[in-house]
């Protein structure tokens, strides 16, 4: 008895809230919702009443309020009852009664679909037929979840998941079930929001021009379904009372595209994909939405601001300078500049840069950059503060966008020179992209690019070493172990990478005494897979460690 007292009072609460609710800050309409339905019902008891499960069928009538708390709240009361179908074994027919009062949110995912999460309470009545016909009228509490989707302002179909808790003397009964209706719906004005109280009271407002506004939320937008401004959201408003309205999205020639229709409810909002009332999209181009609403007094409309539909991106290139740079902290070509280079600069509103390593892992990423200089100035470290390698290649990907949201990727290269490090009287450098065949120590043999690549470095080596006339020259060759554990490691070493790498020192030597470096001065040394320059468990960058290190001595 106490329970049933608890969900009454919940439910004249609730009755009564419309009488003193305020919305403040909102001037969303309010409305009477008359929704009529037929409904089919799978009906899923739990618990001492499970041998009840069954399909059944019937109808409903739903008496819904919006926007009576706050803005998309709910409130329904809902009769219903439903048939079950003749497969129960215990009993000759079986039906399931409600009154129930909810109270819930509508969520809209857009102008024709929406999901609205309820919890109310009520009575639910049984009506059982054996021998005798007994009627069971017990208190319920009951979570649902309407989802439902309109074909016009008047007739939806939805689905509604629900929980239904009951209490019969001392059972406690549990319903699981899903209710499929299709539903007429016929909606009764009440008045403006602003905290204004619905039922009798003044006259409607006459519609006025003034009263009417149609705002947009982008001044552009492409929809080329790349998930990026794909959509325009329109937000119609209206102060006074009418009988129908309609939204028209118009080109420039004033002609209609595309429309959308309704009663004497506007919507919160809708949405534009760019598509025509003949399916098809609209054509590039500036556009307006006009909302025009028709009542007793006449006809109103606004427009929106001016918008732009554009699936075509930015023009532009990317551009780097120098041709080589090496940030060395020489102050010769220590920064490089990547620049987009564009046709109308105002087109660009966002642009991205990524930076690889010549292995091809992001070497550094920024986001957002300056789209009023459209350049950024690298000084050649990574996020972690890593400087690029010498003599080496880093892909550049620049992604440009436009207002609309379209985004252009450019590519390019930042390639680096011969980087030199100083550590007192020594001077070092440090060359990964001297790329030997597996096995071979032998430069000149491979893929036809890289060898030209590797004797396009050797000539550049030859030009900056002759700059250090008064220095020895000691050439050391490094490998990388194919094994991780450390006794067939230290054993490939000694075997194989300690021998390759010497030999590979050693071709290296010849080489620069074929561009003119003294052979005395020069001496070659194989140091296998020793002192990495990352860890041998980081595949992604053991190709670093399969370097040449060239160390000069006063």
């Amino acid at each position: 008895m106490k329970t049933k007292s608890i969900i009454m009072c919940l439910a004249l609460v609730l009755l009564a809230a419309p009488a003193f609710a305020e919305v403040p800050g909102s001037d969303e309409p309010y409305s009477l919702v008359i929704t009529p339905s037929l409904t089919g019902s799978l009906i899923l008891p739990i618990g001492v009443f499970t041998d009840l499960t069954d399909l059944g069928g019937g109808a409903e009538i739903g008496v819904q309020v919006r926007n009576v708390f706050f803005k998309n709240a709910v409130l329904r009361l809902l009769f219903g009852y439903n048939f079950v179908a003749e497969h129960i074994q215990s009993v000759d027919s079986f039906g399931v009664s409600s009154l129930a009062l909810f109270a819930g949110y509508a969520i809209p995912l857009s102008d024709a679909f929406s999901i609205t999460p309820l919890v109310g309470g009520g009575y639910v009545g049984h009506v059982v037929s054996a021998t005798d016909t007994a009627l069971y009228f017990d208190p319920e509490l009951r979570l649902q979840v309407d989802f439902s989707l309109s074909f016009s302002p008047s007739f939806s179909i939805y689905a509604a998941p629900y929980f239904t808790f009951f209490f019969e003397q001392s059972n406690l009964g549990l319903y699981a079930g899903l209710n499929l209706g299709a539903a007429l719906s016929f909606t009764v004005p009440l008045g403006a929001g602003s905290g204004s109280v619905p039922g009798p009271g003044p006259a409607p407002v006459p519609l006025l021009p003034g009263d009417v506004f149609l705002s947009r939320d982008l001044p552009a937008f492409s929809p080329n379904n790349d998930g990026i401004k794909d959509v325009i959201v329109f937000q119609p408003k209206a102060g006074g009372a009418f009988n129908q309205f309609e939204i028209a999205i118009v080109d420039g020639e004033k002609r209609t595209v595309k429309s959308m229709r309704g009663g004497s409810t506007l919507p919160r909002e809708w949405v534009w994909n760019g598509a025509k009332d003949d399916g098809n999209v609209a054509a590039d181009g500036t556009y307006t939405a006009v909302l025009t609403l028709t009542g007793s007094s006449g006809k109103a409309t606004a427009s929106s601001e001016p918008f732009d539909l554009d699936t075509v991106g930015v023009a532009a290139a990317l551009s780097v300078s120098p041709k080589r740079f090496s940030p060395d902290g020489d102050g010769a070509a220590d920064t490089a500049s990547i620049a987009l280079t564009l046709t109308d600069p105002g087109d660009l509103n966002d642009w991205s840069l990524k930076i690889l390593d010549p292995a091809g892992n992001l070497f550094l990423e920024r986001r957002s950059l300056d789209p009023k200089t459209a350049a950024f100035a690298w000084n050649g470290t990574s996020a972690a503060g890593e400087l690029v390698q010498s003599a080496s290649e880093y892909p550049v990907e620049a992604t440009a966008y436009d207002r609309a949201g379209n985004a252009v990727v450019l590519k390019g290269t930042v390639s680096t020179d011969i980087l030199i490090q100083r550590f007192g009287s020594r001077v070092k450098v440090v060359i990964p992209s001297i790329i030997f065949e597996g096995f071979n120590a032998d430069f000149r043999q491979g893929k036809p690019e890289q060898v030209a690549k590797n004797l396009e470095i050797l000539d550049r080596l030859g030009q900056i070493f002759r700059k250090y006339a008064g220095y020895n020259l000691i050439v050391e060759g490094y490998a990388v172990n194919i094994y991780d554990d450390p006794v067939r490691m230290e054993r490939e070493n000694r075997e194989a990478l300690l021998p390759l790498s010497k030999k590979r020192a050693e071709s290296i030597r010849l080489a620069l005494i074929e561009r003119g470096f003294a052979a005395a001065r020069i001496k070659a040394v194989g140091k296998g897979n020793a002192n990495p320059v990352v860890p041998y468990k980081d595949k992604a960058n053991q190709w670093k460690n399969r370097r040449v290190e060239f160390i000069l001595e006063k």
